[in-house]
């Protein structure tokens, strides 16, 4: 792991660890209805499809992205990042217009958006972080 080590139980509430653990799982080609009981996160099939579309951008077209296995009990910054853009686009719509969410390519964006309302819709809370430099 690239920098500090960063333990996930510190960085990550109870919520954040479970859903980063799917994400993780979905990066890892898993299958995603066990791995969303498993961790006991429910939505439907087209939630989940949202989030697996995302994390498979995140890990595909960025080379250098830093996915940790599922069961890793550290925490990468780039998936603080994506924590921390996630809760951004939770709280703010692409069409807005604010420098942070034009600083996106459209689609990851649009990836990123369609995230954020899943996360929305079941209700699961994320922390507030610092958004992540882009560029």
């Amino acid at each position: 792991m690239a920098g500090e080590i960063l333990l996930l139980r510190r960085q990550c509430s109870r919520a954040e660890q479970r859903l980063l653990k799917a994400l993780r799982a979905f990066g890892h080609d898993e299958t995603p209805d066990e791995v969303l009981v498993a961790q006991q996160i429910s939505m439907t099939v087209d939630d989940r499809n949202a989030l697996l579309a995302l994390i498979r951008a995140a890990t595909h077209q960025h080379q250098g992205f830093e996915l940790l296995g599922p069961k890793s009990p550290f925490v990468s910054h780039d998936e603080l990042n994506l924590l921390a853009t996630l809760h951004y686009f939770i709280r703010h719509r692409v069409d807005e217009g604010t420098a942070f969410s034009a600083a996106l390519p459209p689609p990851l964006r649009q990836l990123f958006e369609e995230s954020g309302q899943v996360l929305a819709r079941t209700g699961i809370a994320l922390r507030a972080r610092p958004a992540p430099r882009l560029g």
